[in-house]
């Protein structure tokens, strides 16, 4: 895929220097770019974000114990998984 890749973007440069090294070049291009890009965009804190923008997470857990009565809910739930170790080949009736 890579070497595909450079034959698109650097035809010359593909006959001037090694596959191993193109590689490694085109990577290290894809890293820089990566980095200049993020660092181009302005991260707002939530306090500099209008309201408007803002989820309200009243709409999904009215109060911070409804909340925690679900996060309750799904470690008990998630502790029943555990109970499936082993038996992926058994039968399709494990699965329900």
């Amino acid at each position: 895929m890579i070497n595909i890749l450079l034959n698109l973007i650097f035809p010359i440069f593909n006959k001037l220097i090694s596959g191993e090294l193109m590689q490694k070049l085109l990577i290290t291009l894809l890293l820089l770019f990566g980095f200049i890009t993020t660092g181009l965009t302005q991260t707002l804190e939530r306090k500099d974000v209008p309201e408007k923008y803002k989820w309200n997470l009243a709409d999904l857990y009215p109060t911070v114990e409804a909340w925690q009565a679900d996060v309750d809910m799904l470690n008990k739930e998630v502790e029943k998984l555990a109970d499936f170790k082993g038996t992926l080949g058994e039968s399709s009736e494990n699965l329900y």
